[in-house]
Formats: C-alpha cells, structure tokens, sequence
C-alpha cells in the first residue's frame, strides 16, 4: 500500500509549497548515478524493487512527505492510483528498450520526473475539487 495513504490532506496540499520538477531530476540522477558501477557490472547485486526504494527516499528528502504518492501508478492491481506515468519497479527502471549503451538512465529518470509531476498535478486538481466544494 502506498505511504500516501497514510497522509493527511495537511501533508500533500499544494497551496502550502512549491513545486520545482529539477528536484525529482536531480533526485533520480543522483541515484541511479551512485548506483551506476553496481549496475552496470550486475543487475543482480540490486533489484528495480531497492532502487525504486532508493529513488523513494531521494524524492522525500527533497520534497517531504506529500510526494510520496508520486509511483501510485493507475495499472497496479486492487485499488491503483492516479499516476500512469509510472507503471512498476519492473516496467519504469531501467527498462530493456532504454538501451542504456546509448542514452543511460535518462529514460527512467524521465519517468520518475513525469511521475512526480503527474502526482503534483492530481494533487492540484484535487486542491480544485475541494475549493469548489
């Protein structure tokens, strides 16, 4: 169950902080970098499961605790959230197709960014629901 469950409206309410998305980049980048030797000799000393946990953290620390609904993604089974920008650990990390040769991880990082905003964006919206309400 995502932790944004267990926040209160208090936590994520946009009105109350900026959002800046080079936060979530910088996040992802300095992440998957620290990462990069591990990575790049085994996939299996770490799992996408420990890096989406790293990426977690990273974003948390940046933002604080409203972001982290920012990998609910809309395709996880019993009760998915809002964000399709982001489907899993296994469909959002390092994925085959990224051919991490020519690119790197910039294509995750991309996801995580467009996630992160995604989720800023629905918590707007949900700012906009309720001040209509």
């Amino acid at each position: 169950m995502p932790l944004a469950t267990f926040l209160s409206w208090s936590d994520v309410d946009p009105a109350v902080r900026e959002f800046d998305s080079s936060l979530a980049r910088t996040a992802a980048l300095d992440v998957l970098t620290a990462l990069g030797d591990d990575l790049r000799k085994s996939r299996a000393k770490i799992t996408n499961d420990q890096i989406e946990g790293q990426l977690e953290a990273a974003l948390l620390a940046a933002y604080g605790p409203w972001i982290a609904g920012w990998n609910w993604a809309a395709s996880e089974p019993g009760g998915g959230g809002p964000v399709r920008a982001w489907c899993c650990d296994t469909h959002s990390i390092l994925r085959a197709d990224d051919k991490l040769r020519d690119v790197g991880m910039l294509p995750t990082v991309d996801r995580v960014v467009a996630a992160a905003t995604e989720w800023r964006d629905w918590l707007e919206q949900l700012a906009r629901v309720f001040g209509e309400l």
